[in-house]
């Protein structure tokens, strides 16, 4: 609602709810939002109005925008289709994916950006780089034609746009860019000259957004409240612990570095856990949970565990890349107070469906050499979880969820719009109307 409510008066008006004139960080509900989903969501509210079809339409085209990139970028990395369809597929599918399409989040449009860019860097990569064979995938011969300047550059905008739209890319997207830039750089400095005039429209389209999230006190409040760096242990534990240890041994293993490491290594390790991934999910925060599942299926689970086996295995010119994507996911969310948090760790969903359509791959080839009983029923096996899992998704996310999730501080703020429709009507009979602001960030409605 706050991201509508702004896109809408800057739409009317070119201020935000608070009268900043175009301004580059909103403070909306003190989470100091950046732009791009705003302004990006003032486009369909100009066309379509003020609706609730076009506040989510930004939201969802990102996402079908992210399904169709994700099955070019395994297809230019595999030069197999039948993956590449199974990757588009298992994402289009994907709990961790669609629990954010469907309403207006800004980590699914930074994750489209993200997606477009590092398709657009291994497009170029592929300009003049040879694959080995690996793990099944046919040998491609490399693309040639590609202009440095129309190859590379590109990629860089659309990083640097996701950095415009959820925090946590301010924090990955640069990691990842560095990474990617060490694993391939012998590319990279074959023409020095050319890679930084690619890199400087990138560099200029981020300048502003640099100086105003440093100029910003309400972007400092956030990292402040969002972050463990701010955190402070209460007097009372405090007291308990020195009581327990002797100075010297408080001193050494309940410092702030100590502390805060063990808590980031915790919290990065919880995103790789079975119960996250398989069973709880972001149990934590009502609009992320699913009642009875985890981010992904649970009969991902062997396909997932083969296919980074295989890639580990292989001698793919692209294996460090999914491997730096899958280890600095997590990491945006690691350095926050909650244990786990699916939007701001979704970076670690790409790498994840592309080790489980490897493995489907691979599962599909072993089925071929066998006899057609055995191969039945293992697709029996496979459809019928797969159907059970899906379909029970479709349930929970339908009926399960809604139902302990849909009020409260922490859950949907379901109610308000059948509030504001009730009382509409008859508001010129009073001389004032008070909303209980306990509930959800009421002065929205």
């Amino acid at each position: 609602v706050a991201f509508a409510y702004n896109a809408y008066s800057i739409l009317e008006t070119g201020r935000d709810e608070y009268g900043e004139k175009f301004p580059l960080i909103f403070k909306s509900i003190g989470d100091a939002k950046l732009p791009a989903t705003i302004y990006l969501t003032t486009i369909p509210i100009k066309v379509f109005g003020l609706t609730e079809w076009s506040i989510r339409f930004p939201s969802a085209a990102f996402g079908i925008l992210a399904v169709i990139f994700f099955y070019l970028l395994v297809k230019e990395v595999t030069n197999n289709n039948l993956m590449a369809f199974l990757a588009g597929l298992l994402l289009a599918l994907s709990p961790w994916h669609l629990q954010h399409s469907r309403s207006l989040f800004d980590t699914n449009i930074s994750f489209a950006f993200v997606m477009v860019g590092t398709y657009l860097y291994v497009r170029y990569l592929r300009s003049d780089l040879i694959r080995p064979r690996a793990a099944g995938v046919p040998l491609q011969k490399a693309r040639k034609g590609l202009t440095f300047s129309t190859s590379l550059a590109l990629p860089f905008i659309f990083y640097a746009l996701a950095i415009y739209t959820y925090f946590s890319d301010r924090l990955f997207v640069p990691l990842f860019v560095v990474g990617l830039g060490f694993l391939y750089r012998r590319k990279l400095i074959r023409n020095k000259q050319r890679f930084f005039i690619c890199l400087l429209p990138s560099l200029i389209l981020i300048t502003p957004l640099v100086y105003a999230l440093a100029t910003s006190s309400v972007s400092f409040h956030k990292v402040a409240i969002t972050t463990i760096f701010s955190y402070s242990r209460p007097e009372a534990e405090t007291k308990k612990l020195k009581l327990e240890d002797p100075p010297f041994l408080f001193s050494l293993f309940h410092n702030r570095l100590i502390e805060n490491s063990l808590l980031v290594t915790r919290r990065y390790l919880n995103h790789f856990s079975p119960s996250f991934l398989f069973v709880s999910g972001t149990y934590e925060d009502a609009k992320q949970k699913i009642v009875g599942m985890g981010e992904m299926y649970w009969y991902e689970l062997p396909f997932l565990v083969w296919g980074l086996v295989l890639l580990l295995k292989s001698k793919s010119s692209f294996k460090p890349l999914f491997l730096l994507w899958l280890l600095l996911g997590p990491l945006p969310a690691a350095i926050t107070r909650d244990e786990v948090h699916g939007r701001r760790a979704m970076e670690t969903l790409p790498p994840l469906l592309f080790f489980i359509s490897l493995g489907l791959v691979s599962f599909l080839s072993y089925l071929k050499g066998l006899t057609f009983p055995k191969r039945t029923f293992l697709l029996f096996v496979f459809s019928g979880a797969f159907l059970f899992r899906f379909g029970y998704y479709l349930l929970s996310y339908y009926i399960f969820t809604p139902a302990v999730t849909f009020q409260g501080p922490g859950g949907w703020g379901c109610g308000y719009k059948e509030l504001v429709a009730a009382i509409t009507p008859i508001q010129n009979r009073y001389s004032q109307v008070v909303g209980d602001t306990s509930y959800q960030s009421a002065y929205l409605f």
